[in-house]
């Protein structure tokens, strides 16, 4: 209403959750394999709506043992409290962690706080685990 968007709300509504797409064809066999072998958690700027769809329709949120979405959170990255909060939570050194993230702002705030963050995309994801030596 506010924005004077030309379609009923509900239509808008389905769109908007629509906006998650399904993973990559390797993610759920990629997600096996490092739950087989590490503590994997999952720290997400997402809402309610694409994490539930995300999570139980594309099947997503059964790999994580921990879960720190930012709608449930009330913190956003790539501000610091949410990293702070994750290393809290988790009872580690923040050297102990290793933070993927397709998002530049979001490693190097990751990495101000020591942890060991690095870039990754959705295609090269698997790559780059390798190179780290975690598969």
């Amino acid at each position: 209403e506010e924005w004077d968007i030309p379609m009923q709300p509900d239509a808008f509504l389905q769109l908007f959750v629509d906006w998650a797409n399904p993973p990559f064809p390797d993610t759920h066999d990629l997600l096996a394999a490092l739950g087989a072998r590490h503590r994997l958690a999952c720290l997400s700027n997402i809402n309610p709506l694409h994490w539930d769809k995300v999570a139980n329709q594309f099947g997503i949120g059964r790999y994580f043992d921990h879960r720190f979405l930012s709608h449930e959170m009330g913190m956003v990255k790539p501000h610091a409290p949410i990293y702070e909060a994750v290393i809290k939570s988790l009872a580690v050194s923040p050297s102990d962690i290793l933070f993927l993230d397709d998002t530049p702002e979001n490693v190097e705030t990751a990495c101000a706080l020591g942890i060991n963050a690095h870039i990754a995309h959705g295609r090269s994801l698997r790559q780059t685990c390798e190179q780290l030596g975690l598969l």
